[in-house]
């Protein structure tokens, strides 16, 4: 029969593994919240210089967006919706230079005469209203944002950055 130590210093060494133990996870659970709160701060920053236009060209980064789902989606007849000054500021023009650079044949594209409730970028929609693809910046920012958040944690002390308490 093996006999168990279940004095003093042992019940002394259980504590303080349990409280190693709670401390390694306590940091743990900092650092991911801390990682959360700088990456959050990134994407703020990101969605902020998109909004205000910074270091691109608006107008191109808009043709792109909606030449790239006309080229996708089925049909030859879209309509592109933009926010109302968008609308007025990049109206003219605009349907035929999605059309040259969409690359397809026979494509009908007209830009909404009502404004869409967006900050920026288009939604493009087929005639029949079946098809909606939304490349709002908002709606990119969103979709490419877990790709982005990989790559700025594998490019920073952020390594393995997922969401709060779970590696990516």
């Amino acid at each position: 029969m093996t006999a168990t130590n279940t004095g003093p210093q042992q019940d002394a060494e259980n504590r303080r593994g349990l409280i190693l133990a709670s401390v390694i996870l306590e940091t743990l659970r900092r650092r991911n919240t801390r990682t959360e709160e700088v990456l959050q701060g990134i994407r703020d920053e990101a969605c902020r210089r998109i909004l205000a236009r910074e270091g691109f060209d608006y107008r191109e980064t808009v043709v792109r967006l909606a030449a790239e789902a006309v080229g996708r989606m089925e049909g030859a007849s879209f309509v592109l919706q933009l926010s109302d000054a968008d609308r007025q500021a990049l109206g003219a023009g605009l349907a035929e230079e999605v059309v040259r650079r969409a690359g397809r044949e026979g494509l009908q594209v007209a830009v909404d005469a009502a404004g869409a409730k967006i900050d920026g970028g288009v939604i493009v929609r087929d005639a029949d209203g079946r098809q909606v693809w939304d490349n709002s910046l908002a709606a990119r920012l969103d979709r490419f944002w877990p790709i982005l958040r990989r790559q700025i944690g594998a490019r920073t002390s952020l390594a393995g950055a997922g969401p709060a308490g779970k590696e990516s």
